[in-house]
């Protein structure tokens, strides 16, 4: 009795995240507004003051503000479009054909991830040279570097939480489940840049100062 060699997962995995992509593109109520959205808002925001200097820094508005739509725009990609993509697929069925195919879950899901990632990386890729023109921002090669690599490492958790509301949540609630977690985490945390320093963020500081000895 012989049994078929099972196909290398690698080739799986490209055509796979080739398709993700694809799909995701060629929709572009999704690929405009995940790469136009930061662009639009650091244009209404952060232009008019982005020469100004934060108070006891020598860190300028625009720089600030580059760095809050960066992970916003990363965030905006992870948790609002996946997750709502996730579910949709959910309720027509998607992940139920999937099993169907002779496609590993584990390179399903890889897919995903990768395209995710390569949304939120072409999101800085648009949004990086605008605030260098329109904005003025100037960084060193290294800074620019770090900012983007740092933003995207950071990006693993709200795949994460993508995918749990994705499969958690239907359809139809989706939307709602995440604006009521990731909206006021946002404010909170002084992403969109209305606050100096977020809530989240004295919070953390505070424990972090009574754990020391």
């Amino acid at each position: 009795m012989t049994t078929s060699a099972r196909a290398p997962i690698g080739p799986m995995l490209f055509r796979q995240t080739t398709a993700e992509f694809l799909k995701l593109w060629r929709v572009p109520a999704f690929s405009a507004t995940s790469l136009l959205l930061p662009v639009v808002f650091y244009a209404f925001i952060g232009i008019g003051q982005a020469s100004q200097r934060l108070q006891g820094t020598h860190i300028t508005f625009g720089a600030y503000f580059l760095a809050s739509m960066a992970v916003y725009a990363v965030a905006n990609v992870m948790i609002f479009s996946f997750g709502i993509s996730v579910a949709n697929e959910r309720g027509m069925k998607m992940d139920l054909l999937m099993r169907a195919t002779p496609l590993p879950p584990l390179a399903y899901l890889l897919a995903k991830c990768i395209t995710a990632i390569v949304f939120a990386a072409l999101t800085l890729a648009v949004l990086f040279p605008f605030a260098y023109i329109a904005g003025g921002v100037r960084l060193d090669a290294t800074e620019w570097f770090t900012l983007a690599y740092r933003v995207l490492l950071g990006s693993i958790p709200f795949i994460a939480l993508g995918f749990a509301i994705g499969y958690l949540a239907g359809p139809n609630s989706a939307i709602a489940v995440i604006n009521l977690i990731y909206l006021p985490t946002a404010f909170a945390s002084g992403v969109p840049g209305g606050l100096r320093r977020g809530v989240l963020r004295d919070c953390a500081l505070g424990v972090s100062a009574r754990r020391e000895p």
